[in-house]
């Protein structure tokens, strides 16, 4: 039997008191990319995607910020936990799902944006800041051959 569990590394409030919070679920010693949603009163948020849980495909990241845009939507922001592989998400990766928990066709590739950082580095977003006219700016780090650097990134649709 595999056993799964859920961290949360980065939590937000929207106008509604629900907590989204950006993280990983993990199985098989692999971490899948996830944001969650609470209510109010604690329970996970059944009009949130499934349960209330967002999960991306398993790609060995884990969610380290989230906010709230203006239209109700989130933005979360990943990373690549030391020892994955350096792959596609490991290139300051963003997500927008939507209040209902579907990724958001409208922004960046079909609801994901990336921005790489360094050629074969680990990009991490820390921090998310969505400004009144939905651009998203992140801050985190780039780790290539051993040397961290910081990494600032704009999104705009």
């Amino acid at each position: 039997m595999e056993v799964w569990t859920l961290s949360a590394y980065g939590v937000t409030l929207d106008a509604t008191g629900r907590s989204p919070a950006a993280g990983a679920s993990t199985a098989g010693g692999r971490f899948q990319p996830a944001v969650t949603r609470v209510t109010p009163d604690g329970r996970l948020d059944a009009s949130f995607w499934t349960g209330g849980v967002f999960t991306l495909d398993p790609d060995n990241a884990l969610g380290a910020s989230v906010k709230v845009t203006g239209e109700g939507g989130l933005v979360g922001g990943f990373g690549t936990p030391s020892g994955a592989p350096v792959g596609h998400l490991s290139d300051l990766p963003l997500v927008q799902p939507t209040g209902a928990g579907v990724l958001d066709a409208a922004f960046g590739d079909s609801g994901r944006a990336y921005a790489d950082m360094n050629a074969n580095s680990r990009d991490a977003a820390n921090a998310i800041l969505v400004d009144p006219v939905m651009r998203v700016t992140v801050a985190g780090s780039s780790l290539q051959a051993s040397i961290l650097s910081v990494a600032l990134a704009r999104y705009w649709n």
